[in-house]
């Protein structure tokens, strides 16, 4: 009976502990208007939506007829059917240097305290140029990268 109790006690205090690290915020980088790709890391950031989500930053301008924020919110809202998180357009950025600085403005603006970053696999000097920017502005929060599985152009 006290293993049991123990082994209940332990999955609780687990599974608090793993819920107790949600994402406040996800920014999600854009990557032109190539359907295939953007629309797998739109995917990626739903599922890395939690109940404690409260943003979803959509980061990009481009040269385009509408910004890649704009495109990914379109798809954002095809697809989306349980993250509750407000989606924010991000719409001064071409560049990945530029997406950091102006997303991470918005984070330091609402006291955002964990976000996580959602790219492709092939786009590994992402999380160098966040961590980088988040040094360079002094900006206090835990963040951490998640990659969708779509690398390739369409």
């Amino acid at each position: 009976m006290k293993k049991i109790v123990l082994v209940i006690l332990f999955l609780v205090l687990s599974c608090s502990v793993i819920y107790a690290y949600k994402d406040d915020a996800i920014i999600v980088l854009g990557c032109g208007m190539l359907e295939k790709k953007t629309t797998s890391r739109v995917l990626k950031a739903i599922d890395d939506c939690t109940p404690d989500t409260k943003y979803i930053i959509f980061s990009g301008n481009g040269i385009y007829n509408i910004s890649e924020a704009e495109f990914m919110i379109n798809i954002y809202e095809k697809y989306n059917k349980n993250c509750l998180a407000l989606p924010i357009k991000e719409e001064q950025s071409y560049t990945t240097i530029s997406n950091a600085y102006y997303s991470l403005a918005f984070v330091r603006a609402k006291n955002i305290t964990n976000v996580t970053v959602v790219t492709s696999k092939n786009h590994f000097y992402a999380p160098i140029i966040f961590k980088v920017m988040q040094r360079i502005e002094n900006i206090p929060i835990d963040m951490q990268f998640s990659f969708s599985e779509y690398t390739t152009n369409d």
